[in-house]
């Protein structure tokens, strides 16, 4: 049975009543599907705050968060026996909550950073009820989410994925919650920040989905971070590749990881955002090479999009993705280079053909951003208008 994996950040369950977003998506695609889940806007710091504090607030805590979280599922109007028993399951997840922030797990600090996307998973069960739809969470354990390597930042180990298959093989409407696996031990391991992201990607990979879609405040990847760039765009297209060197170039809208397994099992990743009405629009897509679908905009050697990584050792870099970033696609960014880097520069090549990294000094770096974004787009906006 083909599914769609969709995937809501924390960015768009901002709060209780925001959460409203989630039945239009639901609406939007083709049933079944496996929502991943993120935590509420802010839960997931503050519950790792709290775990770092060691207070007596826990119990008072754990009431309150519930509450926000019984807020969410009301605001989804779900029939009002499932809104019982959601509420019920809340209630034992905040006692749960209690009892973790007070016992000395050695996963203490995971466990606890979990409980936003466990209650986020519950609550979200009320969506589906006002669809009509029979739904049910399945927690990363179950689902056999096998997780290795680092804490904070762990893996999925591969040989995951035919556990993830059959747990789904027989269910109709899934949630999960993200963010996190299960390592030796049943011990908690974290995907790091942003890493439902990569949840929803590896069950995307293990399952066949028929597209693996990220819900973002953001309304696709864009030419270059908005916060830092006027006149930015959204890009049409982007190959696996591209899309990965963005985001381990420092495009925030992706996990860095998170391309990675759609790119091996051929799965479509589609990004998409909300417009001042709260309709869902397509922007961003990333699709195998191996596909027919054409870039909107594929002129020969075209840069796509400029992402900036964080700045460190007075050295900052900027990573130019596009289809074939060689030559043709440089045309002018070393003059460019040379008149507003301010200092030593260097220039370096991927793996393949589809992204460069430039090397500039920190203090100049949004100002190198932002003379690259203007030559390389604002002139293919006037060759487009001429």
């Amino acid at each position: 049975m083909s599914r769609t994996v969709i995937k809501i950040g924390g960015s768009i369950l901002e709060s209780p009543t925001a959460s409203i977003h989630l039945r239009s998506c639901l609406e939007r695609h083709d049933k079944p599907v496996v929502l991943v889940v993120s935590a509420l806007k802010g839960v997931t710091d503050e519950l790792l705050k709290l775990a770092a504090e060691h207070t007596q607030a826990a119990y008072e805590f754990a009431l309150d968060l519930v509450d926000r979280y019984q807020k969410m599922a009301r605001a989804l109007d779900p029939a009002s026996c499932a809104l019982s028993g959601i509420d019920a399951r809340l209630a034992s997840l905040g006692r749960q909550l209690s009892l973790t922030l007070a016992g000395k797990d050695p996963d203490r600090r995971e466990r606890v950073a979990s409980f936003g996307e466990r209650m986020s998973a519950v609550a979200a069960l009320a969506a589906f009820s006002s669809l009509g739809r029979p739904a049910s969470v399945v927690e990363p354990d179950e689902l056999g989410l096998k997780a290795i390597g680092l804490q904070n930042d762990a893996s999925v180990d591969v040989s995951s994925y035919a556990h993830i298959r059959d747990s789904l093989v027989q269910r109709a409407d899934v949630v999960v919650p993200g963010f996190y696996g299960v390592g030796p031990g049943g011990r908690v391991k974290l995907f790091g920040r942003g890493g439902s992201d990569y949840s929803a990607a590896v069950i995307a990979a293990a399952i066949g989905a028929r597209a693996c879609v990220f819900v973002k405040d953001a309304d696709g990847i864009r030419t270059a971070d908005p916060c830092k760039v006027r006149g930015t765009s959204v890009v049409s297209f982007l190959t696996y590749a591209e899309a990965s060197a963005l985001s381990r170039g420092g495009a925030k809208v992706l996990h860095p990881r998170a391309v990675d397994p759609l790119s091996e099992s051929g799965v479509p990743l589609w990004i998409e955002g909300l417009d001042g009405s709260g309709t869902m629009v397509a922007t961003t897509r990333s699709v195998s090479e191996r596909g027919t679908s054409k870039p909107l905009d594929a002129s020969p050697g075209a840069i796509r999009a400029i992402a900036l990584s964080a700045c460190s050792g007075g050295t900052a870099t900027l990573t130019l993705a596009g289809d074939g970033a060689g030559a043709q696609a440089l045309n002018g960014v070393l003059e460019i280079l040379d008149l507003e880097a301010g200092g030593p520069w260097s220039i370096h090549g991927g793996k393949d053909a589809s992204a460069v990294r430039l090397k500039v000094p920190s203090a100049r770096a949004d100002h190198v951003l932002r003379a690259l974004h203007a030559a390389l787009f604002d002139r293919r906006g006037s060759e487009a208008a001429s």
